[in-house]
């Protein structure tokens, strides 16, 4: 039956193994299916396998003699359905092997990995320009609100309506700066802020105005301070814990900078959030 085996792959009886390895390359190379188009091709191909299987079953063949091997080998031929020789699915299995220690690589260090990539990518540079900007940005509303004392200008109550829970009042700037603002606005008090004071129409009103950015953030009749004055929901300032938030935001980008969960989440919104509040903030200072 052995030399029947032989003879198939063209060799005479008493060859050796290296002999029947070499002989089963140069006619696997002939007939393998992707590399000849003829029918009996395939036919050929599977006795050369068979052969070779049945030559080497008692010494190197272990796809044959080991079942986990021989399942994985019957698993690989109805995958590509068509056979696998020995050689071939040893190499299948070393690419499998290597694939998955890659796999297994990549999964242990796939934070590094991926802050590598960002690090190279535009998205980097931009959130690192954004944040900043917003960080300056939050610094100058932050001086601007809570440690600069705010000028105090004279206006007088003309009219006024009240929306909801909110009184709209029109005034008008008689005081010395009134040609360098609009000296006729409105201030929006809130009726359910703790402190808030009606003052009726035709009196004198402070109006308080940041030293930077002019903007009003309060008002009261001539009585009151700055501490006891009714906040002015006109002002972007109405909202300024909200922005303080945002522009500051990007400091946490800042201090997990590096292979961290929260620095990937992070560093995508930085460079959106901060962006669309200094635009939102510029239009309204225009118009």
């Amino acid at each position: 039956m052995r030399n029947h085996f032989l003879n198939i792959l063209g060799l005479q009886p008493g060859a050796s193994e290296e002999d029947i390895k070499k002989a089963f390359r140069k006619k696997a190379l002939s007939y393998h299916p992707d590399r000849n188009p003829d029918e009996k091709a395939q036919k050929i191909f599977i006795e050369i396998c068979h052969a070779y299987q049945q030559l080497t079953n008692d010494t190197e063949d272990e796809s044959v003699s080991d079942p986990s091997r021989k399942k994985q080998h019957e698993h690989f031929e109805r995958k590509y359905r068509r056979p696998i020789s020995p050689e071939e699915f040893d190499q299948m299995l070393k690419k499998a092997e290597a694939y998955a220690k890659y796999k297994m690589f990549k999964e242990k260090n796939i934070k590094k990995i991926a802050y590598s990539e960002i690090k190279g990518t535009a998205i980097n540079k931009v959130a690192v320009f954004v944040g900043i900007i917003s960080l300056c940005v939050g610094t100058i509303l932050s001086i601007d609100y809570l440690v600069l004392e705010p000028r105090v200008e004279e206006a007088v109550m003309m009219h006024y309506y009240d929306n909801g829970y909110h009184r709209i009042s029109t005034v008008y700037d008689i005081s010395e700066n009134a040609d360098t603002l609009e000296p006729q606005f409105q201030i929006e008090g809130n009726f359910e802020d703790e402190g808030y004071h009606n003052i009726p129409p035709n009196e004198l009103v402070k109006v308080y105005v940041t030293p930077w950015l002019n903007e009003r953030v309060a008002y009261s009749n001539r009585l009151k301070t700055y501490e006891e004055a009714n906040a002015n929901y006109k002002s972007i300032y109405s909202a300024f814990w909200v922005f303080a938030f945002l522009f500051f935001f990007p400091l946490v980008t800042l201090v997990t900078r590096g292979p961290h969960s929260i620095y990937f989440v992070f560093v995508y919104f930085n460079t959106i959030i901060p962006s669309v509040m200094m635009v939102i903030i510029a239009l309204i200072l225009l118009l």
